[in-house]
């Protein structure tokens, strides 16, 4: 009732045919308040008074921008610094070419990686990476792609600083001291997808009646194993077990659990169909060009320059089970994010994009394990304490 007196006159104008309507009118302004209009009208809407404010990215809000698309306008105006959602840029591929999506994805990683190292256009030989996993033709990609544009930051400064000042998530962490652990927009929920890919790991799985999933020796909060009740334990066993949860409906006892003697007889394992997939596995330039791996979800500080991220592992050829494992573990970092627990999953959003069977994957899944929070206490949080580490989820919207 305050918002409804206090701001009775508000009109947003919002992109037509973009998700920020959606956004808006979900989480903080009801359905009259927007006014949805072709973007090539959006500023002129403004200055015409069919609306007192304009919803949008932050590149087609900025000041330069407004003044750009509007300069007749002379009225007192003021660009905001709240973010209102989330809405990552990237590369986007086909998915029927694994290798160029990779190529792609490591590309974009090493200009990350230059600015993390300072190594500049001028200085683009000193990158400390070469590898020959596609070939000698591309050994030096890292270089050349340096060389040819600079660092993510030379770029960021050339094209962005001074339209967008750069700060928040897109800055680097360098000092390892901000989370690194990203919960991902989920999207359109009512996008329905083709389900089970014929001949597919997730039909291979259903038929079997159970998942195989690769863990690694006993390590302290990840694999742990009491041999007197025969139960195992730990970080990568409950990630396993929130993919049978999501495939079986809830049921986290349809896993079985095979113990790898390192990374190389894991990622081995999944080349000859032992494993469906394989928990605890680290996520490196050379291991991507044949396997698919989820979002990171712990990063060691032990280890010299913080060591290879660990996430699950996929056979990069089935692109359906890569994704839906993906997704899996995107939502326990949404669910935390969103402050929703075990008790309180059926507050998590049903999605079709797996086929209607699996509508209430994220639901099922979260129900049985938990949050992402949840699984770091009961598990790493007593010999890896999370607080002031990269594995806090990374929520700086400045």
């Amino acid at each position: 009732r305050i918002f409804d007196e206090a701001c009775k006159s508000l009109k947003i104008c919002v992109c037509e045919g973009c998700t920020h309507n959606e956004i808006l009118r979900q989480k903080w302004f009801p359905s009259d308040r927007l006014v949805p209009i072709p973007l090539d009208d959006m500023y002129t809407s403004f200055m015409d008074g069919k609306c007192n404010a304009i919803a949008h990215e932050r590149p087609f809000v900025a000041n330069s921008e407004v003044e750009h698309k509007i300069p007749e306008y002379q009225k007192e105006y003021k660009v905001g610094e709240r973010l209102f959602s989330k809405e990552p840029l990237a590369l986007v591929t086909r998915d029927d070419d694994p290798t160029w999506s990779n190529f792609c994805n490591w590309v974009i990683q090493a200009l990350f990686a230059g600015e993390k190292y300072n190594i500049t256009q001028e200085t683009a030989k000193d990158f400390p990476i070469v590898s020959s996993a596609l070939g000698e033709e591309f050994e030096n990609m890292f270089v050349d792609a340096i060389k040819a544009v600079g660092n993510y930051g030379e770029i960021y400064e050339r094209y962005l600083e001074e339209l967008i000042p750069r700060r928040g998530l897109d800055l680097i962490n360098t000092e390892g001291n901000t989370g690194l652990i990203y919960s991902l927009p989920l999207g359109d929920f009512t996008s329905v997808g083709p389900g089970q890919t014929k001949g597919g790991s997730m039909e291979a799985i259903m038929e079997r009646g159970y998942l195989v999933c690769g863990i690694g020796k006993e390590a302290a909060g990840f694999v742990e194993h009491d041999s007197v009740n025969q139960v195992w334990s730990g970080m990568d066993v409950d990630l396993c077990r929130a993919l049978a949860a999501g495939v079986f409906h809830g049921n986290t006892t349809a896993v079985k659990l095979m113990e790898m003697y390192n990374t190389n007889e894991g990622f081995a394992a999944l080349s000859n169909g032992t494993l469906d997939v394989m928990s605890g596995a680290g996520v490196t330039f050379d291991a991507s060009v044949d396997f698919s791996f989820s979002p990171p979800y712990f990063y060691s500080r032990d280890i010299p320059n913080g060591g290879p991220p660990i996430a699950l592992a996929t056979l990069q050829s089935d692109r359906q089970w890569s994704s839906f494992v993906y997704w899996v573990v995107s939502c326990l970092f949404y669910a935390e994010e969103e402050g929703i627990e075990n008790h309180t999953a059926f507050n998590m959003p049903k999605v079709e994009l797996f086929g209607s069977n699996f509508a209430s994957v994220f639901r099922h899944v979260v129900e049985e394990v938990g949050n992402y929070g949840q699984m770091y206490i009961r598990n790493p949080e007593k010999h890896n304490a999370r607080k002031g580490t990269r594995n806090m989820l990374n929520m700086n919207s400045g």
